[in-house]
């Protein structure tokens, strides 16, 4: 676990930079278009996804996630943001999706085992619902430097509690 901590600061270190800034206009989505790309336009934003990576990198980020107890937006909106170039804004958006799809299967697996109590399931499905909604509407207030920023903050103190937990 203590030779992640290197990765995890350095993650921290590049999700906290200023990004790049380009001279002239975005290069048009269409002269991307390669096999197995997924070129997309949001928001005057353009990014190109090749969808066989996405799909490994998806597989490794859940496979981390279920090694190492974290939770999987953790692990994806830094890969989604720094490997592919997808806005901030459109990450945490995915994460969230794929974070709650992960979670259902989870709870459907538990209920049909007959390990989900109900009341604690229904408390949480609640309070997941309302942070959601107040976790979008922030996101799509904040500038995406600061939700970069966060996310550098969040990545910096998993390394220090990934160190502190190895060498304890």
């Amino acid at each position: 676990m203590v030779v992640l901590v290197p990765r995890w600061l350095a993650v921290s270190w590049k999700m906290g930079r200023p990004a790049k800034r380009t001279a002239g206009p975005a290069a048009p989505v269409a002269s991307k278009r390669r096999p197995g790309s997924f070129p997309r336009e949001r928001a005057g934003e353009h990014y190109t996804i090749y969808l066989p990576l996405a799909f490994a990198t998806a597989g490794a980020a859940g496979i981390a996630s279920g090694l190492f107890g974290i939770g999987g937006g953790l692990v994806l909106v830094p890969v989604m943001t720094l490997a592919f170039g997808i806005p901030i804004r459109i990450a945490v958006a995915n994460s969230s999706v794929l974070v709650g799809i992960t979670a259902l299967f989870g709870a459907t697996g538990h209920a049909v085992s007959g390990h989900l109590p109900v009341l604690p399931a229904l408390l949480a499905t609640t309070s997941v619902v309302i942070g959601g909604q107040i976790g979008a509407r922030v996101t799509i207030g904040a500038r995406p430097e600061r939700l970069k920023r966060l996310f550098a903050a969040l990545a910096f103190l998993f390394a220090i509690a990934l160190a502190y937990n190895s060498l304890s």
